[in-house]
């Protein structure tokens, strides 16, 4: 009997005499945020769009069916990623710690300042640059902030004109995520919007009204999306007394939708019951604000991009303690019990000229407690599983798409909208966009769907963006002009808003037989994208099919493999997909890469597919074979019944991911300090030392040329010369 413990991670959580809906079916008991309960896993059932559980005080709701709410959480789950980070000022020179001395942190966020420095943004780039690149390199994930101070145009808040200057912020949101794709992780559009200058006792932000900031926020989306499908879009951090009700009317004012990744929170003067307050700066507790805007907004993860006590005596030491205190019990409790909701946590700030607030005096000499606080969280804050995959596809619900003939709406925009109200899970569309030498688009009858351009790629991931579709580009590989069709999957694949390229083996049409013929077509391919660039490949997943397609000679030039499981069209109506998934990922154990298996939908024969089997077929190859997302085949065959099923896959948080090993810790073998340096490199600048005997956990190894080198908390550091055998850390 398989015995678990679960914590609740809602504000309160009804327990029931059923696994029903309804008032006569409640007891008079709650489960509380925190509260952790044991129970039977077999005891899950779902009912009425909800999947329950049953523990020794009736039955709760873990989550809702589709995996979009969640009550009760796996108290054995940790947080996937590093979670941790610090709010800097580039040009404040006591607010811009090099990044070496914040190597292991997850995230800096600062502002990306163009108008108010009354420059332009190349001078803008040329100064952030190397910034933004050490801390790259360091590991370190970079949050940039759009704000005015980024973009003045016409200043509406006191000229008026918020449609003009949305249209000019959007493109210069553009320009800066097309010059750091790849390298900043995620953008904020805005900072503290909601609150209206009467409310600022320091004006530190400019107020936009919901009903001006909704649209801002999508065309800043489109654009940041569209220059870099990868980046994450948050809305600017919100401080007002109600942020949900703001959020809310943005909500409202685009149509019931919200297009970002995520919504930035700013909790100040909340605390923790256990955590010390302060006189005039306390103001409630963390952990009902957060109930507030999860129960409000479910499915949407917060991020506190900024948290932290400004404006006090910074030399007071004897706030530094309970501060200190604070810190670590606030990210104590976002580490145990939030992290599903809240993966990313900022700490406001780094030095005391930003706004009395730093945990380093300007002088740079570290704040005692404070400090060292600060960076033993910086140490607990260690992933807990290991990416199998880093792929636009982590954890989305996929659907196919043909060309618009085949669809009942007539527009992009409406079929967005018709996916978005029937299945709110799917994430992402694969969209053909060519076959051989040709745009799908010349064989589409419906024009306002076709695609025959890069304008009109473009085009549609902007249109998906709204409802929070990503685009991927699917093409039908044929290879009998390799020059002219290579031409056209690099102008797709490069075209604005296409976040992968998956290319279709279908052996009735492909021509690239041979080893040699696949090689010269994948080589000029992959020296036409950028090296980073995802390419997958779909196959009819029939071991005796996907044989015909020399499989073994594509494996070394694609990222992951997309295999079309279609058990309903191959003629299994007994047993269910499970033979035919099995036997797909048993033939391609050969072939190790991701697989992101694609699934059947759609009728065969006129016979539609019963939903227990698109539900059982999603279930297994996310459950049991960790696949990191999944397809669904396709649109315009998926009616009511079939966007039902749809609508309950759930991909588990650790879809895609496996558990990190224990720490690998090592020790100082020499007898003299040992040096730290700021990057893997002997000619890097030393950052620090370490001592005879002392030990470090390894984050990272890396081995350059003969030199292996490790990462710590602390710096970079050679554990082994192959050229002398000499070994410093073992």
């Amino acid at each position: 009997m398989p015995v678990k413990q679960y914590r609740c991670v809602v504000s309160s959580l009804a327990i029931r005499t059923q696994p029903q809906l309804g008032d006569s079916f409640k007891t008079p008991q709650q489960i509380k945020m925190g509260d952790v309960i044991t129970l039977n896993d077999d005891s899950r059932t779902e009912a009425a769009g909800y999947i329950w559980l049953k523990h020794d005080r009736g039955w709760s709701a873990e989550r809702s069916s589709d995996g979009k709410t969640i009550f009760l959480l796996d108290a054995s789950l940790k947080p996937k990623d590093r979670m941790w980070g610090l709010n800097i000022d580039p040009y404040n020179p006591a607010g811009n710690p090099p990044a070496a001395r914040l190597t292991g942190l997850g995230w800096v966020r600062f502002v990306f300042h163009i108008a108010s420095k009354r420059q332009t943004p190349e001078q803008a780039f040329a100064y952030y640059d190397p910034i933004i690149q050490a801390h790259v390199k360091a590991g370190t994930k970079v949050l940039l902030v759009l704000i005015h101070d980024t973009y003045l145009g016409n200043a509406p808040w006191n000229n008026g004109g918020w449609d003009t200057y949305t249209s000019g912020y959007a493109d210069c949101a553009t320009r800066i995520a097309q010059h750091y794709r790849g390298q900043v992780t995620a953008y904020e559009i805005w900072n503290e919007g909601d609150l209206p200058p009467q409310a600022q006792s320091v004006p530190t932000s400019v107020y936009i009204p919901p009903q001006n900031y909704g649209p801002l926020l999508l065309a800043a989306t489109r654009a940041i999306k569209q220059a870099d499908p990868a980046a994450k879009v948050i809305s600017g951090g919100l401080v007002s007394g109600d942020p949900a009700g703001y959020m809310s009317r943005v909500r409202d004012s685009l149509g019931g939708v919200l297009p970002m990744d995520a919504i930035g929170l700013h909790p100040y003067g909340k605390t923790l019951p256990d955590a010390p307050v302060f006189t005039g700066w306390s103001q409630g507790l963390l952990t009902v604000f957060l109930a507030k805007m999860t129960d409000a907004f479910p499915g949407v993860p917060i991020w506190i991009t900024e948290y932290g006590v400004p404006r006090v005596d910074v030399n007071n030491a004897s706030f530094w303690p309970p501060i200190a205190t604070y810190m670590l019990k606030t990210f104590q409790l976002m580490r145990s019990t939030y992290f599903f909701n809240v993966p990313v946590v900022i700490w406001f700030a780094w030095a005391d000229s930003m706004d009395n607030a730093g945990i380093v005096k300007d002088n740079q000499n570290p704040k005692g407690v404070l400090f060292d606080t600060f960076f033993q969280n910086v140490r607990a804050d260690q992933p807990a599983y290991t990416r199998t995959i880093d792929a636009p596809y982590d954890g989305k619900v996929m659907l196919g798409h043909v060309a618009g003939q085949f669809v009942a709406e007539a527009s992009i925009g409406e079929l967005a909208q018709r996916i978005f109200l029937s299945a709110g899970n799917v994430g992402a569309l694969l969209v053909k966009t060519s076959a051989g030498t040709s745009w799908e688009g010349q064989t589409d009858s419906k024009v306002a769907m076709a695609i025959s351009s890069s304008a009109d790629v473009q085009r549609w991931a902007s249109e998906l963006t709204k409802y929070h579709l990503d685009f991927h580009a699917w093409h039908d590989v044929s290879g009998q002009n390799i020059a002219a069709e290579t031409a056209l999957i690099v102008q797709i694949a490069m075209s604005p808003g296409v976040g992968s390229l998956v290319l279709d083996l279908d052996p009735t049409r492909l021509t690239l037989k041979t080893g040699a013929d696949i090689r010269n077509f994948m080589i000029g391919l992959k020296r036409a994208l950028p090296a980073t660039y995802h390419i997958g490949v779909t196959f009819d997943s029939r071991p005796e099919t996907f044989g015909t397609v020399n499989l073994p000679e594509w494996f070394p030039f694609i990222n992951s493999w997309h295999p079309k499981i279609f058990h309903w069209l191959f003629g299994n109506t007994l047993q269910g997909p499970q033979p035919f998934i099995a036997a797909t990922f048993n033939a391609l154990k050969a072939y190790p890469k991701p697989i992101v298996p694609m699934l059947q939908a759609e009728a065969s024969a006129g016979k539609p597919v019963p939903p227990d089997q698109i539900k059982q077929a999603a279930k297994i190859v996310l459950e049991s074979y960790n696949t990191p997302a999944v397809t669904f085949w396709r649109t315009g065959a998926i009616g009511p019944a079939e966007f039902g099923a749809i609508q309950t896959v759930y991909v588990p948080y650790t879809a895609g991911f496996t558990p990190t090993n224990p720490p690998d810790v090592l020790v100082v073998q020499i007898n003299t300090p040992l040096r730290i340096r700021a990057s893997a490199s002997i000619t890097a600048s030393v950052v620090g030392t370490l001592q005879p005997g002392e030990q470090i956990t390894v984050l990272e190894r890396r081995v350059i040329g003969t030199t292996a080198w490790v990462r710590h908390s602390r710096g970079w550091t050679v554990a082994r010369d192959g050229q002398t055998g000499e070994v410093y850390l073992a």
